[in-house]
């Protein structure tokens, strides 16, 4: 009887065993690098010009003190760096490295639908997914794609295509920053999957809050919901 009861528990163990799933392969800190670029004054109105320098200083803010504590190293593109070369150089250099196992890409950019403005002009995304696509090395270390772009569920397509696991962006015109980054970030931070953080972003009560801010300035079309696509149970320790 023991023995019967013995082998039984063995069966059952040798199953159990066969059918674990190992998971993602997990990453420490050092392997990770965060590209952030941050471009809005610019090609903002002029009467705006003031808000969105704010809020490119808000940007830096959250890189110092949000990413980089989470990154082994972190790229941040503003200004007259925030071009379409300096991007590729970024990524360029990211792929090179033997010890990055994943790149995160963060976008503080105007958007359109289909399309980005970096500092040296508006480019398709589709144009952009091809300069990372081109990336010897870089397309088995993309990993998350965040931005704040306004219309950034337009882009995420292309930025999937380019090789990113997972992306998110809001559907039309994005007000929800100020809540949805740092709540992001937070929880990425803390080992969250990319859904969970995302979905705390897009708490209904601060989208519209700042959406009827933003309609009320006459922004247009404001939707700051951000839309997922892509493998949205990666965490910020596993790899791509």
């Amino acid at each position: 009887m023991q023995r019967g009861i013995l082998f039984l528990l063995m069966v059952v163990a040798s199953g159990a065993m066969a059918t674990v799933d190992p998971g993602y392969r997990t990453i420490t800190k050092a392997e990770r690098v965060a590209i952030v670029v941050v471009e809005l004054a610019t090609h903002a109105p002029k009467d705006r010009r003031f808000f969105y320098e704010f809020v490119e200083a808000a940007a830096h803010a959250e890189t110092k003190n949000r990413i980089k504590p989470l990154y082994g190293k972190v790229i941040l593109l503003s200004g007259v760096e925030a071009t379409l070369k300096s991007l590729q150089q970024a990524v360029e250099t990211a792929a090179a490295a033997t010890t990055v196992k994943a790149v995160d890409l963060f976008l503080h950019l105007h958007g359109s639908p289909g399309g980005l403005s970096l500092r040296d002009g508006h480019y398709s995304t589709a144009k952009l997914g091809d300069t990372l696509r081109a990336t010897k090395g870089l397309s088995e270390k993309l990993r998350a794609l965040n931005s704040t772009a306004c219309w950034g569920s337009t882009h995420l397509k292309d930025f999937l295509a380019a090789g990113f696991k997972v992306a998110s962006g809001s559907r039309k015109v994005n007000a929800n920053g100020a809540h949805d980054t740092p709540t992001f970030l937070n929880l990425w931070g803390k080992g969250a999957t990319y859904f969970e953080a995302q979905e705390k972003g897009n708490d209904p009560r601060w989208i519209k809050f700042y959406d009827n801010i933003a309609a009320s300035w006459g922004m247009g079309a404001v939707d700051s919901y951000k839309e997922i696509e892509g493998n949205s149970d990666l965490t910020i320790s596993d790899a791509p």
